[in-house]
């Protein structure tokens, strides 16, 4: 038993995931604001949000549930993507907002990921 336990010490399944993390991190660029207005036309629906540092949209829906079933969607998608988003969730609407990235201690910027995540999100 002791020699099994020193094998799975030996074997660090946290050195993968932090390389998978290192890879993300590496600084987006920040889209110039003709850039983000020109691409949110062909995005109906969203609408730059808090002083141009992030994309807002609502959602409707008849029926409480797929509002929810939404919700938990976009949830999934922003973890998995790992950028910030803020939910508010109604029983008749799904309030979106895809929050740009701090950059270099500065203000949050959209970049080409967040338009992205927002372009998925629909």
């Amino acid at each position: 038993m002791n020699h099994v336990k020193q094998q799975l010490k030996a074997e660090r399944v946290q050195e993968p995931e932090a390389a998978a993390l290192m890879v993300r991190s590496v600084p987006k660029t920040a889209l110039k604001m003709e850039q983000v207005k020109c691409l949110l036309k062909d995005m109906p629906g969203w609408k730059l949000i808090l002083e141009n540092q992030a994309l807002g949209r609502v959602r409707e829906f008849a029926i409480p549930a797929h509002a929810e079933a939404f919700a938990g969607y976009v949830a999934k998608l922003a973890l998995t993507e790992r950028l910030p988003v803020t939910l508010k969730l109604t029983p008749s609407q799904v309030i979106v907002t895809v929050h740009g990235v701090p950059q270099n201690g500065r203000a949050a910027a959209l970049t080409d990921e967040v338009i992205a995540l927002a372009d998925a999100i629909g």
